[in-house]
């Protein structure tokens, strides 16, 4: 069942200065029945250039694409995952790298367990544009948990807004293919891949995953990350919440990100994406209100819509949103 092949798909948007450092880490793995599928999104630099320059002296197959800028990372990797001849799927931008032999120790265990959905890392090694560690990169709570299981590992894409790195991972192209891969008219990516891949394994008990903690790339924290747009980050996952999670309140961790944002007068342009305030307020119950919540160190908002505050009791640290003046989250931490 071993050096069964893989796809590496790959994708480029000015990153010329990284392309090679990437392909390179692919040669570099311990397994040799790998495949490359790389497509620049039609980049203003050099880097279909330098794709098509490695591709003719790669040591392992390679096909380049090109195209008419889309911006659509979903798309792009649905069209790589359709030229893919492996059973076995792994994915990554090309400003980032490789860990050397990460593809090689996680296709052992696809490949000798039929079972096996998916393996991938509960963390990354971040470096800046000159490949220094800089690791500021936050950790996904699944860092700290044991024995997952699927909808455990699900759940946290609802509370946490995500649960493992994309990059890195390994899946069976035979359930991509099930689930149809990305979708195409969000502009969320990586967590609805996620959802849909953890609600087919939920839907089929007889698959498994694994999730290794250690790095498995090094991903790359630069100016043009779009990772970094955080407005663009909340409206997708706000339009995620809508498709996925519709008979649920936001979480928390939503109210986290926007009260993130730098620049205020942005919030509310956000919170009404899709009409999201009016449905937000369905899942309100007044009788929940609470009071008494000590001393109120810290607010920001937008007043008479809503408001986001931090008090301090003697042995509690409370976070509280409220929406037209009711209060519809609440945090409590105990501390000493």
């Amino acid at each position: 069942m071993s050096n069964q092949l893989l796809s590496v798909c790959c994708l480029s948007y000015n990153h010329e200065q990284y392309i090679e450092k990437c392909i390179k880490s692919i040669w570099n793995q311990n397994y040799d029945n790998i495949e490359i599928l790389a497509l620049d999104d039609c980049s203003s630099d050099g880097s279909i250039n330098i794709l098509n320059s490695l591709k003719e002296i790669s040591p392992v197959p390679m096909k380049v694409f090109s195209q008419k800028n889309t911006g659509n990372i979903g798309a792009n990797f649905n069209f790589l995952f359709k030229q893919a001849m492996g059973d076995y799927i792994a994915i990554i931008a090309c400003d980032d790298t490789f860990i050397p032999n990460t593809l090689s120790k996680k296709m052992l265990e696809m490949t000798n367990n039929k079972n096996l959905a998916f393996i991938c890392d509960s963390k990354i090694t971040v470096i800046d544009e000159n490949d220094n560690v800089i690791n500021k990169y936050p950790s996904f709570k699944l860092e700290t948990k044991e024995n997952l299981n699927i909808k455990e590992l699900l759940e946290l894409e609802y509370t946490e807004l995500g649960s493992y790195y994309m990059q890195g991972a390994i899946y069976r192209k035979s359930i991509i293919e099930q689930i149809q891969g990305f979708d195409e008219d969000m502009i969320c990516d990586d967590i609805i891949f996620r959802t849909k891949y953890s609600r087919y394994l939920l839907e089929n008990p007889e698959f498994d995953f694994k999730i290794i903690k250690e790095p498995g790339v090094y991903y790359r924290r630069h100016s043009s990350n779009i990772s970094k747009n955080t407005i663009r980050q909340v409206k997708g996952i706000i339009e995620y919440l809508e498709r996925y999670w519709f008979d649920r309140k936001p979480p928390l961790k939503l109210y986290d990100w926007i009260f993130s944002i730098d620049d205020v007068s942005k919030i509310n342009e956000i919170l009404f994406v899709n009409n999201y305030i009016p449905k937000i307020l369905k899942h309100i119950n007044v009788n929940d209100l609470l009071d008494e919540n000590g001393i109120c160190y810290y607010k920001i908002g937008i007043p008479g819509i809503i408001m986001y505050s931090k008090h301090r009791k003697p042995n509690e640290k409370i976070k509280i949103i409220k929406l037209f003046g009711i209060e519809i989250f609440k945090s409590v931490k105990k501390h000493k």
